[in-house]
């Protein structure tokens, strides 16, 4: 087995490690104030149950909660969310710190509702024998919040990352007039890569709301030194589209 946490893991990268490697993923997820892990996928799943949690809801499971450990769903005023409703992920138990040192407002916003509240929007699937599997769908705050809808950047990284002439890209919510916020994408090319093929594999494969409106070339994409991309940083890039409006267009359109 080999372990795999601290940064996003697309579907489509699990598949294409396990089928050519033949090693199956642990996808873990927690955080420094949990002490590193607050849930993992099982070792002792068949490779079909692997497989299910794995690829067949969207995003990979990052398993059920540890021992000692209790992870929930919430909704912006503390309230739990049902299985499949997407909201913040929060987490209890003996393994989450007692509090930020000497920072009472951060403490108060952290703690709210007796829980740790993670900042990381998810959602919840039980087993058959109601064991719940927990998804992270992204960083709350880079929500793309496109007409009062929320968009999760990493269902469009996935697109991106199997379109033609896509070496690596990730999608940026900008400053829009009209909706509050539209979707671009940032990507480093391959050679003979057109922004057109790859707007219309993405036509092809999302919804017109989640669809990139513009995509972007660049030699490099930012992070942070743990390898986490930083989307706010590029969101400038995409100012000179504020205005436009763009219309759902045909595979082989324009705006």
């Amino acid at each position: 087995h080999i372990i795999c946490g601290a940064g996003p893991l697309t579907c489509e990268l699990a598949a294409r490690f396990e089928e050519r490697y033949r090693i199956p993923i642990i996808h873990g997820y927690g955080l420094s104030e949990t002490t590193c892990y607050s849930c993992f996928l099982e070792l002792e799943l068949s490779p079909e149950e692997h497989r299910h949690w794995m690829l067949d809801f969207g995003f990979p499971s990052i398993g059920a909660p540890i021992p000692q450990n209790e992870m929930a769903i919430h909704d912006a005023q503390g309230n739990p969310l049902p299985e499949g409703e997407r909201g913040e992920i929060v987490i209890r138990g003996w393994n989450v710190m007692k509090g930020y040192d000497a920072n009472p407002s951060a403490n108060e916003e952290a703690f709210a509702h007796g829980w740790f509240r993670s900042g990381d929007e998810g959602f919840f699937v039980r087993s058959p024998n109601g064991v719940p599997y927990f998804f992270i769908t992204g960083r709350i705050k880079e929500l793309i919040i496109r007409g009062g809808v929320n968009i999760a950047p990493l269902e469009i990284d996935e697109v991106l990352a199997r379109a033609p002439g896509v070496k690596a890209g990730i999608a940026v919510g900008f400053e829009h007039d009209l909706y509050g916020e539209e979707v671009g994408a940032l990507v480093i090319p391959a050679e003979g890569a057109s922004e057109e093929a790859i707007l219309n594999y993405c036509r092809q494969h999302l919804p017109f709301h989640k669809c990139p409106k513009v995509v972007l070339f660049a030699e490099s994409l930012p992070v942070t030194s743990t390898g986490k991309y930083q989307r706010n940083r590029v969101k400038h890039l995409f100012q000179a589209w504020r205005s436009v409006q763009f219309q759902k267009v045909p595979e082989h359109g324009g705006r």
